[in-house]
């Protein structure tokens, strides 16, 4: 199969009727088509023009649909790739550009993404067209579009379905006042009790003790001055006195 040389989906639609299907017939007769009228047997420019031209509640207008329903059912059932499911849409282009139109201008959806949700949505319409009522084919078709194209619009911000909430996918999250500073920006705080300024001092020197590695060190001598050690082991290679507790100790008998 060639690739056709648009880009518009309803013109590549318009250009496979024009190319492949010139000789269809929407017979509203019965017997042979030789022995029909030409109103009971139309050729497809026939039906363009009535879709065109004609009130859409016109008597018909739904007579036509419901010859055309009538094929969309037998190829439904036989699992035909039949014509009538393409020229059906085809019919129904100005009517579908004017869904995705609306669609696109109420939800901010992308136009190529609600287009193709539009022409699917119509085609599960025609799988169904049997329990319409056969006044109103293209209305069910119409609406069939419009609600499969109306789900690929943007949900608001503050908008969970119920079925995420249930299943955990996702929890709604309170509105929260944005913060008052930015990183790296000095928060200015009001004066420190003593003893949360030594708690701060001491966490400050224990990370700092961690990213040198020396935290089991410095437990150690504490747990011996504690222990009243210290002094004992001030002749030690490593000092264990004055330079680690001026160190990591700073504040401790405040």
């Amino acid at each position: 199969m060639s690739l056709l040389p648009y880009t518009n989906v309803f013109a590549c639609l318009a250009h496979w009727v024009e190319t492949c299907a010139p000789a269809e017939r929407l017979c509203l007769h019965t017997g042979s088509c030789a022995e029909a009228s030409a109103e009971s047997c139309l050729p497809l420019s026939a039906l363009w023009a009535t879709m065109r031209y004609e009130e859409r509640r016109s008597a018909k207008r739904a007579e036509q649909w419901q010859a055309i329903a009538e094929h969309l059912h037998h190829e439904a059932e036989q699992g035909l790739e039949g014509p009538w499911t393409l020229i059906a849409l085809w019919l129904l282009t100005p009517r579908l550009k004017g869904v995705v139109r609306t669609v696109v201008g109420r939800t901010g959806a992308e136009s190529d993404d609600v287009c193709s949700e539009v022409l699917a949505g119509a085609i599960q319409g025609m799988a169904t067209v049997r329990a319409a009522n056969p006044d109103q084919i293209e209305a069910h078709l119409v609406d069939a579009a419009y609600a499969a194209g109306r789900k690929t619009g943007r949900r608001a911000p503050n908008e969970v379905p119920q079925a995420e909430i249930e299943n955990g996918i996702c929890v709604p999250v309170p509105h929260m006042a944005a913060p008052l500073f930015i990183d790296g920006q000095v928060v200015r705080v009001g004066p420190m009790s003593m003893a949360l300024a030594q708690r701060a001092h001491g966490e400050r020197i224990g990370a700092l003790a961690q990213r040198l590695g020396l935290l089991q060190h410095v437990r150690e001598v504490r747990r011996l001055r504690r222990a009243g050690l210290t002094q004992k082991r001030s002749g030690d290679r490593c000092g264990t006195g004055h330079h680690q507790r001026s160190l990591f100790e700073i504040g401790e008998d405040v």
